[in-house]
């Protein structure tokens, strides 16, 4: 899945191989970091913990024999670290981007996210219904971090097998734009791959997709 390549017919002269058109996207969420469970951090900057090194290990070991062109990575520490250990074994350097970074909870970030309920139950009930009515006390809505992700995206040249490790509202994000179902679909039903044609200069779209994960 390289592009271009030569293959032998039997008992003929060397052909072409028809042009590479559709290239897997892996998508995966970075390793556990060091923040306490039920601690909300998007925009923050935590480390990755033993924990999530391991996970990221397992990914690693998973992802092995794939034909890994890229490498690509929100820039935070936690989706980084994951990115650079996926990407050791293939001898890729990870490519980072501000662009695919976590939403931006505002207000919220290291706090408990459940206090929303009691501090503000209107938009917890609204946010609760809509997963893009985000409630204003967030440092940015749904919208501005698919835009941002929208950015990234069509500015990336797909030449092969591509990685790209971030996490969950960016990956939601991008599932969405690649396969063009809401987020809300992309964002309950992660998948672990997507299809997407290969381009040098503008990715297409495609809804090929891998059975969807279910964890959160």
């Amino acid at each position: 899945m390289r592009g271009h390549g030569r293959a032998e017919p039997a008992g003929g002269a060397p052909r072409l191989r028809r042009p590479l058109t559709r290239v897997r996207v892996w998508l995966l969420r970075h390793g556990a970091s060091t923040t306490p469970a039920g601690v909300t951090i998007g925009a923050g900057d935590p480390p990755l913990s033993d924990a999530g090194r391991a996970e990221a290990e397992r990914l690693t070991r998973s992802l092995a024999a794939r034909p890994l062109v890229a490498v690509w990575s929100s820039d935070l520490r936690r989706a980084a670290a994951t990115a650079a250990i996926v990407a050791a074994p293939h001898g890729l350097a990870v490519a980072t981007t501000r662009a695919l970074r976590e939403l931006d909870f505002g207000a919220w970030e290291g706090r408990a996210l459940g206090e929303l309920w009691h501090e503000d139950p209107g938009a917890a009930r609204a946010w609760e219904a809509d997963i893009t009515a985000t409630p204003g006390t967030f440092g940015e809505s749904v919208s501005d971090l698919v835009e941002r992700v929208a950015e990234f995206w069509h500015r990336v040249e797909l030449s092969g097998e591509t990685v790209v490790v971030a996490h969950r509202g960016s990956l939601a994000a991008l599932q969405a734009l690649i396969t063009e179902e809401p987020f809300a679909s992309a964002f309950r039903f992660p998948s672990a791959w997507v299809e997407a044609k290969a381009t040098h200069h503008r990715p297409g779209r495609s809804a090929s997709r891998s059975p969807r994960r279910r964890e959160a």
